[in-house]
């Protein structure tokens, strides 16, 4: 690609302040108007948003402009393509330029870099990026890979191919943005003859290609430039009074400077004259979200979110995924998806979503007419394709206009009255260079040097982060306001940018970063205290806001009850609620968990009833109100506890049904009964398997592999000791599963249980129910004489009562502990019966008293050792002193709390006496 600088006499006026080259240019206008108000004048800038805001400085100081025309770099190729009467060519878009980089990797020859892009298909983008430079540089192939040397050959070899898929691609009547560029610069003179003069305003980064096409217009004429330059340590104080404030969190640093700004609107300040600026929206992506979803303030923003977040694009890919999987071409597939997308969309079709899709849905037809891809597809490759453009595009976030939210690129060259600079933090200002990792710094300068065309490197990026700094702090007219963050939202401190010491200087405030810290206003992180601070500067609270800031004030002892409630009505119910729940004094009950008779059937599960005895409150969250917590798996490789347990229920039933149906027990020794049930163990396990097993062993295979693998031992280890033990018992399962439902003999009356044994064996000492436990706590403590008497553990002693025999439970969980060694807890233990008449009637007393409180619909608190393990600890007010001290004195839980303390010596109420508040 031919590149030629032609000879250029430039007046360059550079100036660290976007105020002061803005004047420049508005009175070289005005100078250039002189004797003539028709006089035409091109005004060249880098981009649209300073063109559209150029145009409107013009009409502020001259009214109606006449013959005044103000362009951005990305349209002047355009332009002068127009005007010359040439054809225009398509633009290669991004994602079409992706395509046709992959496929010049996939059909170059296999080498290291090479395989590595085939190997790792996401790093293409940045391969496309390398490439771009140097087209735009105006770097010839041949010139490249003569500089690049053999080091890098691969690269240079496969610039000269992508070039060349370039090329053919012009051909066809498409073009990059270099290419453009390149036709339009022997036409630019022309194009320039026809105005008084050329001003450049604004632009530093332009090189190569782009250079040439903006210096041609210069050629054989004096330009005029007006160049931002870096802020000197020299150069005097900034007119704009300034002031400072940090944060905790990118919310609270982004929500104080947006109420500042509409702070200024609402004292007259125009909202296009306001700014808030950040380096660039990484860190703050989440902050804007929530800024721009409030609703209730327009925004101008080059904040941007992703196509795939509109619902409606969504619906579009799901639509084309359900499409039957036919043949076609590029083209064709584009237009069946443009189909499904407007049905999609429906008046929607127009938004910026709707357009930004309808131009990928254009680029993948270009695919077939501009790339020459004419060969029939399937629809999977094409909507993989979609998906894929997809997942790289955004969309502006709102098209509204009003007060500016930028990042520091769109804000180049702008100015304002009032600039609100925030995210003056280390990482984010100044931004880290990094090297290009396919066409690092010291290949580029060899390139550079060989060829005295110029290339980006990152080494230059710090001397541009001081130079947008400067160009941002010379941007307020009246006032800026600079902020960062102490901490993120989490507490953790965080660094301010070591950029404060410039802002220090240029602010007349100091000569160190520490001097700003100093003089900065800390923003509280207390919601009380914040909001306080907001209502006091700069005055602006939502109502909303308002309203806890009120209710608020009861921390300090206020009654804010009624001034909340006069706010918002709506609350007046919740309001009831906290002034109820915070009395100490005895009130209805019915925030406490007293709801009346009639919720609880007189029919009720051991499980349930074991649930009632342990807390009140818990059975009332999950048997009442039926709340059921998801179950969470210990980490992200394995089940959660409840599915495995349900899971190693089936597989043992399965097992131990098998071997009493093949009579087992009776006919095979206990080695072979043992090897066949390892056997069916094998054999069902993965019958049994979850959803989410599959799911996890196709993202880790050797994490399920080590999982399964220590189940299935686990497994066989119990029944190798559960069979061992039965044969030295004489004991045979007989029956699995068992269901029952009957009252408690001597028990509370009206009152059945329903229960559901895992097994039952018998032998010459009779019968005894089994339960399993896959859980990792300890069996003997559910036998505890004062847990069982107490409420505290009831399901093996209601197995008893119920059925009159003993009682065992067969612990499956794994035996290792974390340093790796056995436990030393019995894998089976046996409740025999109850140790005495006293015992047996204060269990069934007990339950007489969980009963009651079920009847009445009363739900006390019992404060254990698992409260910390509850799946309502967020919801349970056990440390809530009002709560505690209701509790204490209420006269329908005396019973209960006087059961809550029954011991192995003590288990009837009459032994216990009574309670003292």
């Amino acid at each position: 690609m031919p590149l030629g600088y032609p000879a250029r006499t430039v007046l360059v006026v550079s100036n660290a302040s976007s105020l002061v080259l803005e004047r420049e240019l508005l009175d070289r206008v005005a100078a250039a108007k002189t004797g003539d108000p028709l006089a035409p004048i091109l005004i060249v800038v880098p981009s649209r948003r300073l063109a559209d805001h150029v145009s409107r400085r013009l009409v502020e100081r001259f009214g109606a402009v006449l013959g005044v025309e103000v362009v951005h770099h990305a349209g002047l190729a355009r332009r002068i393509v127009r005007s010359a009467g040439l054809a225009e060519p398509r633009s290669i878009e991004s994602p079409l330029l992706e395509t046709l980089t992959r496929r010049v990797v996939r059909r170059s020859p296999s080498g290291r870099l090479i395989d590595f892009f085939r190997e790792r298909p996401a790093a293409v983008p940045t391969l496309m990026r390398s490439l771009v430079d140097l087209r735009e540089g105006g770097v010839a192939p041949a010139a490249a890979r003569a500089a690049l040397g053999p080091e890098h050959a691969e690269i240079g070899a496969l610039y000269a191919r992508w070039t060349e898929a370039l090329e053919a691609v012009a051909s066809r009547g498409g073009a990059d943005p270099a290419a453009l560029a390149v036709l339009a610069a022997p036409h630019a003179a022309a194009y320039a003859s026809r105005f008084r003069c050329v001003l450049h305003h604004g632009s530093y980064e332009l090189i190569g290609v782009h250079e040439a096409l903006v210096a041609a217009l210069d050629r054989g004429r004096d330009g005029v430039e007006l160049r931002p330059s870096a802020r000197g340590d020299d150069d005097p104080p900034l007119d704009a009074a300034a002031s400072f404030f940090q944060a905790q969190g990118a919310l609270t640093e982004l929500t104080t400077a947006a109420r500042m700004a509409l702070a200024a609107v609402r004292d007259g300040v125009p909202p296009h004259e306001v700014a808030i600026v950040v380096r660039s929206f990484g860190a703050y992506a989440a902050a804007m979200d929530v800024l721009i979803d409030s609703g209730d303030v327009p925004w101008e923003t080059s904040y941007a979110r992703a196509l795939r977040r509109d619902p409606a694009v969504a619906r579009t890919l799901a639509a084309i995924a359900a499409m039957a999987d036919d043949a076609g071409t590029f083209a064709s597939h584009a237009a069946g998806f443009e189909q499904a997308a407007a049905a999609a969309f429906g008046e929607r079709w127009s938004s910026p979503a709707g357009t930004a899709l309808a131009g990928l849905l254009r680029t993948l037809a270009e695919v077939e007419t501009l790339l020459d891809e004419r060969a029939a597809i399937g629809r999977a490759e094409a909507a993989a394709w979609l998906e894929g453009a997809v997942d790289a595009a955004v969309v502006p976030a709102v098209p509204g206009v009003g007060v500016r939210v930028l990042d520091a690129m769109q804000a180049r060259g702008l100015t304002f009255e009032h600039v609100l600079l925030s995210g003056m933090n280390s990482g984010i200002f100044p931004y880290v260079g990094r090297e290009d990792p396919f066409l690092p710094d010291d290949a580029r300068r060899r390139v550079m040097e060989a060829t005295g065309h110029p290339l980006p490197l990152a080494a230059r990026r710090e001397r541009e982060e001081h130079l947008l700094l400067g160009m941002m702090l010379g941007s307020a007219r009246k006032r800026l306001v600079v902020s960062w963050r102490r901490a993120d939202e989490a507490g953790r401190p965080a660094t301010p940018s070591l950029a404060l010491r410039d802002v220090a200087r240029a602010t007349g405030r100091g000569m160190t970063a520490k001097d700003l810290e100093d003089a900065a206003r800390r923003i509280p992180a207390h919601p009380g205290a914040r909001f306080a601070a907001w209502a006091a500067d700069p005055g602006l609270l939502r109502r909303d806001e308002e309203t806890l800031l009120v209710a608020l004030q009861s921390e300090a002892g206020a009654d804010a009850a009624p001034a909340v409630a006069a706010r918002a009505p709506g609350l007046r119910r919740a309001i009831d609620l906290v002034v109820a729940t915070d009395a100490f004094s005895p009130g209805s009950g019915r925030y406490d968990g007293r709801i009346g008779p009639g919720f609880v059937d007189t029919r009720i599960a051991a499980t349930a009833l074991e649930v009632l005895g342990a807390c009140p409150l818990q059975f009332f969250f999950r048997h009442v109100l039926d709340v059921h917590a998801d179950p969470q798996a210990k980490t992200p490789f394995e089940l959660d506890a409840a599915t495995t347990g349900t899971r190693v229920h089936k597989v043992l039933h399965h097992v131990y049904g098998a071997l009493a149906g093949e009579d087992a027990f009776t006919r095979l020794s206990l080695p072979a009964r043992v090897a066949r049930a390892r056997q069916i163990l094998g054999e069902v396990w993965p019958e049994y398997a979850p959803e989410r097993e599959a799911a996890l062993a196709e993202r880790f295979p050797l994490l399920d592999g080590i999982v399964r693998h220590g189940w299935q031992k686990t497994l066989m280890a119990f029944i190798a000791a559960d069979l061992e033990r039965l044969e030295a018992e004489s004991l045979v399962p007989v029956e699995f599963e068992v269901k029952e439902e009957r009252t408690i003999p001597g028990g509370p009356p009206g009152l059945v249980v329903k229960a559901r044994y895992d097994r039952i064996v018998e032998g010459a000492g009779g019968r005894v129910i089994g339960d399993y436990k896959t859980g990792s706590s300890k069996l003997d403590k559910r036998l505890a004489p004062a847990a069982i008497v107490s409420g505290a553990e009831l399901q093996v002693p209601l197995y008893a009562l119920l059925e009159g025999v003993p009682v065992e439970l067969l612990g499956v969980g794994p035996r290792l502990v974390p340093d790796g060694t056995e436990k030393t807890d019995p894998r089976f233990v046996r409740f025999p019966g109850f140790d005495g008449a006293d015992q047996r009637d204060g269990v069934i007393e007990t339950i007489g008293v969980l009963a009651h409180l079920a009847a009445e619909g009363t739900f006390p608190i019992r404060v254990g050792d698992d409260c910390a393990f509850c799946d309502y600890r967020t919801a349970c007010r056990r440390h809530h002193p009002p709560t505690e001290h209701r509790e204490s004195v209420s006269p329908d839980v005396q019973d209960a709390v006087r059961c809550w303390e029954k011991k192995k010596e003590t288990p009837l109420l009459a032994q216990v006496g009574p309670r003292t508040a």
